[in-house]
Formats: C-alpha cells, sequence, structure tokens
C-alpha cells in the first residue's frame, strides 16, 4: 500500500511539472508575439493561380513574411504543416506535424523547411489546430497562429470546437485564416475558426496576410488584475465593461483567472486610454487608464472584498417557509448598494455600511467588511401579523413605544390579506369599511407579538 502511494504521488509531481513546464515561456517579454504558421499541404494545394500552385504561393509567402515578422518585431515563430506526408488515398487524419517549433529568429529554418515539403494528401485541419496548443507550449499575452488553407476539414472533425478550446487554453485571439479562394459553401465554416479573409489571387493574398497581422499587432492587449489588500490577485468573477474616452462600451466581461492565477488577455482595438467599470458593490469606477502600443498592457485596480452572510435560524425559517419574503438593504454613505431577500451571502468592497431589515419597525444594524474575511450576521427571525380581510376597508397598523403609538404600516386598498414582519412587542390594528361615512365607524384591535410568533387575524 506504501509502494502504491509513492508511486501515486511520484506520477502526481511529474504531472504537475509538466504543468508548471506547459505554462512557463522562456521569453516572458510584454512586447513578445509567439507565432505559429499552419500550412495546409494537402493534394488541393496543387490548383493553379497565374500558372503557379497554390502551394508554391502559399509557401513563398510565408517565407517572405516570415523575414518581414522577424525584422519588425520581437517574434518566435513556429512552422506546423498538414497533408505532406501521406498520399490522399491513404486518407491519413493524423498527417500533421509540427516542422519547426517555436523559437528566435526562424526565419531561415521556416524557408529552408518549406522548400523540402510538396503537397500530397488530406486536409486533418481539426486536429492540427488541436495540436497547436502543444506546439505554442505556454499561456502568453500574444500566442497567435496563421492558418493558411484552400478548403475545409475533410476529416470529420470540427475545427470550431478546438478553436473554442484553444481559446481557453493556448491563443489569446482568434487565428488569421487565410483562404484560398475558398468556395462558398464552405466560407461560413471557415469563419467560426478565426478572422478569415477569402482571398482569390497573390496580389490579395499578400495584402490580407501584411495587414490581418498588422490589425492585431495595432490592437492594445491588457490583463486585468483584481487585487485585494494583501496585493494578491485572487479576485475574480466581477463582472467589468471598458469605454472608449467617448464613454461608449468596448466590451463587457466578466473577471476570471485561469489554472496559473493569471487573469484572461483582452484584445480590445486601438485605444490609447480605456476607462472601466467594475461591478463590485459598491461599483467601482476608472477613467482614462494609459494603454501603451506593442507591449501587453497590465491593469491593476484595488477591489479588496470580503463576504457576508446574513442568516436566519434555520429551524425557524423551515417550519414558517416566509424567507423569501423578508427584504433587506445594505447601505453605504446613505447609497444602497445591495437588496436582497433574506438569508443570503455577498461579496463587499473592504468598508463600513448599514444592514437595515425591512420588518416593521426595521431592524438596523451597522457592519464592517476586512479584505478576506468572513464575517456573519445573525438576524432573529422576525414575527409575522397575517391580517385577512372579510370586506373592503382602510387600514393603519401601530406599534406601541412605551404610551406612544408609532405608525409602521398601512392597509392596501385592493388586497384581501396583508402580512407585516414586526418584532416583539404591542401593536394596534385601526381600521375602518371603506363604505363607512363616519369616523364611528372605525375599530381598534390590539395584539402582543412575542419572538417569532406567527399571528393569523381575521376582520
Amino acid at each position: 500500500m506504501q509502494l502504491k502511494k509513492a508511486i501515486l504521488f511520484f506520477l502526481f509531481l511529474i504531472l504537475n511539472l509538466k504543468i508548471q513546464a506547459q505554462d512557463t515561456c522562456a521569453d516572458n517579454s510584454e512586447d513578445l508575439y509567439r507565432v505559429l504558421f499552419i500550412v495546409d499541404a494537402s493534394y488541393s494545394m496543387d490548383r493553379k493561380w497565374n500558372g503557379q500552385s497554390l502551394w508554391d504561393i502559399s509557401h513563398k509567402m510565408v517565407e517572405e513574411f516570415s523575414f518581414y515578422l522577424q525584422k519588425n518585431y520581437n517574434v518566435e515563430q513556429g512552422l506546423r504543416v498538414y497533408g505532406h506526408r501521406s498520399p490522399l488515398s491513404a486518407n491519413d487524419c493524423l498527417d500533421s506535424h509540427l516542422e519547426i517549433p517555436l523559437g528566435k529568429n526562424n526565419a531561415t529554418r521556416i524557408v529552408k523547411k518549406l522548400k523540402s515539403l510538396s503537397f500530397k494528401g488530406s486536409t486533418p485541419l481539426a486536429y492540427s489546430l488541436e495540436r497547436a496548443a502543444d506546439d505554442l507550449g505556454c499561456n502568453s499575452h500574444k500566442n497567435l497562429i496563421v492558418l493558411i488553407t484552400d478548403g475545409y476539414e475533410t476529416c470529420s472533425q470540427n475545427p470550431c470546437e478546438i478553436v473554442r478550446k484553444l481559446l481557453d487554453y493556448r491563443i489569446s485571439v482568434k487565428p488569421i485564416v487565410i483562404g484560398l479562394n475558398v468556395e462558398q459553401k464552405d466560407i461560413e465554416s471557415m469563419n467560426c475558426i478565426g478572422d478569415f479573409y477569402n482571398v482569390k489571387n497573390k496580389e490579395e493574398f499578400k495584402r490580407d496576410l501584411y495587414a490581418s497581422f498588422e490589425k492585431v499587432a495595432n490592437q492594445r492587449t491588457l490583463s486585468v488584475f483584481l487585487k485585494n489588500k494583501n496585493k494578491d490577485t485572487s479576485e475574480t468573477h466581477v463582472p467589468f465593461v471598458l469605454f472608449d474616452k467617448k464613454n461608449n462600451a468596448i466590451g463587457s466581461f466578466i473577471h476570471s483567472l485561469a489554472a496559473n492565477a493569471k487573469p484572461d488577455t483582452f484584445w480590445i482595438g486601438n485605444f490609447d486610454t480605456v476607462s472601466m467599470k467594475v461591478y463590485t458593490k459598491p461599483q467601482l469606477e476608472f477613467k482614462n487608464i494609459p494603454l501603451k502600443k506593442h507591449v501587453h498592457n497590465l491593469v491593476k485596480v484595488e477591489t479588496p472584498q470580503g463576504r457576508l452572510d446574513v442568516w436566519f435560524d434555520t429551524i425557524i425559517v423551515n417550519n414558517n417557509n416566509f424567507n423569501d419574503r423578508v427584504e433587506a438593504l445594505i447601505y453605504q454613505k446613505e447609497k444602497i448598494v445591495y437588496r436582497s431577500f433574506l438569508p443570503f451571502k455577498v461579496d463587499l468592497l473592504e468598508g463600513n455600511y448599514t444592514l437595515d431589515v425591512l420588518t416593521a419597525p426595521i431592524y438596523s444594524v451597522p457592519l464592517t467588511i476586512k479584505a478576506n474575511k468572513y464575517s456573519s450576521q445573525h438576524i432573529e427571525y422576525p414575527a409575522s401579523i397575517s391580517i385577512s380581510k372579510t370586506f373592503a376597508m382602510i387600514g393603519d397598523l401601530y406599534r406601541y413605544e412605551g404610551k406612544r403609538l408609532r405608525k409602521i404600516g398601512t392597509f392596501q386598498p385592493n388586497r384581501n390579506k396583508e402580512v407585516f414582519y414586526v418584532s416583539k412587542g404591542q401593536y394596534k390594528i385601526v381600521y375602518r369599511s371603506q363604505k363607512s361615512m363616519t369616523l364611528y365607524g372605525s375599530f381598534e384591535k390590539t395584539i402582543k407579538v412575542s419572538p417569532r410568533e406567527v399571528i393569523s387575524i381575521v376582520l
């Protein structure tokens, strides 16, 4: 048994190390682009444009573009090719290979490799995209796939599903897809894979390949860190909205953290500044956050939160089943920041608040919320006075405070039944028929209420 536990522990360590290795990039520079080319070398790349095969045009374009990236950007490049090892007759749906792993100064290696290959077989597009997750090797802010193909999947898989997984795992923006005169029936399917350009000739190919990358490169990327009081990035699952300088919404998001506790990367367009509303309780707003071009921007905001649990006695709640009717408000500096029926749990920013439970009279209690702390507030379950009306009447409910009466509720004329949630004490009901034309038609009824008591009255 001990040996078995030791083996399991050893396997766990290896798996954990593997995961950590996958999530660690050798170069974490904020301006680093990591570009993986996926190039179609299936049999259909034999088709001609102005006397040249699509394959010849494609690999020459990739060669030229690879040197352009190497010269103008801080970039790591890699090359995956599919359909180039097995003949079409083999229908080899695993014919996809990482020919050049990602690395710096790889343009010459990519050129040499492409010149040594030729088109042959099937189109395992989904499988190639799936393998790209391992090719990229780590979660970088600027992982990017450039896919060049003349057609859709031929191996009965769904590339759209694979891309959705990639967006969660390795790449931070959908692939750039250069379609080489793709048929109309396949265009919609190609659109789901990424930012799709369907080019008709060599000139369009070059224009759209360069323009698509420049479009991505000119976008600002940012990660939003919601920091707690200890400066850790532990706050998450919080909605927020980004705005441009004209206060137009750029996008709405719900914050999330990856397994390595790093937040999502957002590609938001060519904005020099953004503003942000973070929908904590209470809401926070940050104006004119500057963003740099060609580097990954880290937006760090303080959102220290604590958890508040407001609860009743469980037995009383279950027996009386009134817990969905008693409402409470949380105030900060006379502004309502949260409203809910009791019982409830809520995350609040660190600070001082007031909790008002809307019984009659209102039960009010001060609260202090501390970051990363759990606060519990027990509310004594209120008594209730349930009044059933046998005729149309008007009336009010009063509470004795010493020898004085305080009005705490008014009947609703169109209701046949009224329920008032009250604290212990002595109460008086004053009522009369709506048809009565004299004050002498008024009636009174005095009630003494014990804690948690449920009183039913028929008038």
